[in-house]
C-alpha cells in the first residue's frame, strides 16, 4: 500500500523524489513498530529503482536506527530536535551512531529541527519591557504565539529545568523559572550575540550548524508571524546572520554551560568530544 500510494502521487511523471521522509512510530512499550521495516523494505526496493534518491527518518531514536541497520536499512539523515533548551536527542547514543555510520562507509546526518525553541530563543524574549510580563518576570501568554507556549511548557518548564537543576545542583522551580533562565541563557545568548555583531537568533541557530555531523538546520515558517504591533521578525534578513559569524570554543562552551544538556556520566565525558568545526556553508543557496 505504501509503494502504491506513493506512485498514484508521484509515479505518472516518470520523475524521481528527491527526497521521503519516515516518521518514527512506536509500538508496545515505546519500541519501534515492526511495520516499519515493511515500510522500509518497500521504499528501498523503490530507491534502488530509481523512484526515489533518498530516505531520511524523523525523531528516530538510535536504538530504533540500529534496528534498522542490522536488517540492511539506511538513512540518509535523522531529523531530530536540536537547540539550547533540549539538545539531548543527539548528544550520546545518537552521536555513537553517527559515528559508527562513518566508519561502515555510509554517514548519516542530522537535520537539527527548531533551533530558536519555537522562538523562545530570540529577541523577542531578551530584555522584553515590563508591560509584557507577568508579575513574577514571565512572559504573559497572550504574548506568546502557539509554537512559544509550547516550547515554553515542555521544553523550558520540563527539560531544561530538569537538567539544569540536576547537573548544576542548583534549586529553580517553576513558579522562579524565568528569570534564572533569563540571566543565564538569554543574558549569555544576548552577549555573545554582542561580541559578534549579530542577533540573538542567529547566535542560537549558529551553535547547532556548529555541531557535528550536520545535514542541516530546520527552522520553522512561523516566526515570519507578527508578534506584536511594531515588530515584524524579518526572517530571509535577520536568519542570514548565522553566516556571517563563527562562534569560538569559548562561546561554545558558555552556551553548553547554560544549555539543558543532561548531566552525563564520567565514562562518557572521558570518551565526549564537542564538535567545534563547522561543516562546510559557503554554498548558502543550499540552506536559503
Amino acid at each position: 500500500q505504501v509503494g502504491e500510494s506513493i506512485l498514484n502521487m508521484f509515479g505518472h511523471t516518470g520523475g524521481c523524489i528527491d527526497s521521503l521522509q519516515v516518521d518514527f512510530r512506536a509500538g508496545k512499550e515505546g519500541s519501534m513498530s515492526p511495520f516499519t521495516f515493511d515500510v522500509m523494505n518497500t521504499l528501498s526496493d523503490m530507491q534502488r529503482e530509481g523512484l526515489i534518491r533518498s530516505i531520511c527518518g524523523v525523531n528516530f531514536p538510535a536504538s530504533a536506527l540500529q534496528e534498522l541497520k542490522q536488517s540492511g536499512f539506511h538513512f540518509d539523515t535523522n531529523q531530530v530536535t536540536c537547540n539550547l533548551l533540549n539538545p539531548n536527542d543527539y548528544y550520546g547514543d545518537m552521536e555513537k551512531f553517527c559515528k559508527q555510520t562513518e566508519l561502515d562507509g555510509k554517514p548519516m546526518k542530522i537535520i537539527r529541527d527548531s533551533p530558536l525553541a519555537g522562538g523562545l530563543l530570540t529577541n523577542k524574549f531578551c530584555k522584553m519591557p515590563h508591560k509584557s510580563r507577568s508579575r513574577k518576570g514571565a512572559p504573559l501568554p497572550q504574548n506568546m504565539t502557539p509554537s512559544e507556549r509550547w516550547n515554553y511548557n515542555h521544553e523550558l518548564e520540563g527539560t531544561w529545568l530538569k537538567n539544569y537543576n540536576q547537573r548544576e545542583s542548583t534549586g529553580i522551580t517553576r513558579n522562579d523559572l524565568w528569570v534564572p533562565f533569563e540571566k543565564r541563557v538569554m543574558d549569555t545568548l544576548d552577549n555573545i550575540a554582542l561580541k559578534h555583531r549579530v542577533d540573538v537568533a542567529s547566535v542560537a541557530i549558529r551553535w547547532a550548524m556548529q555541531q557535528d555531523h550536520l545535514g542541516s538546520v530546520l527552522v520553522g515558517t512561523n516566526l515570519n508571524a507578527r508578534y506584536d504591533s511594531e515588530h515584524l521578525f524579518t526572517r530571509p534578513r535577520d536568519l542570514r546572520r548565522s553566516f556571517a559569524v563563527h562562534l569560538d570554543e569559548e562561546d561554545m562552551d558558555r552556551l553548553w554551560s547554560v544549555s539543558g544538556a543532561k548531566p552525563y556520566s564520567n565514562e562518557f565525558e572521558d570518551n565526549f568530544e564537542l564538535g567545534y568545526d563547522p561543516a562546510d556553508l559557503s554554498n548558502t543557496k543550499l540552506w536559503l
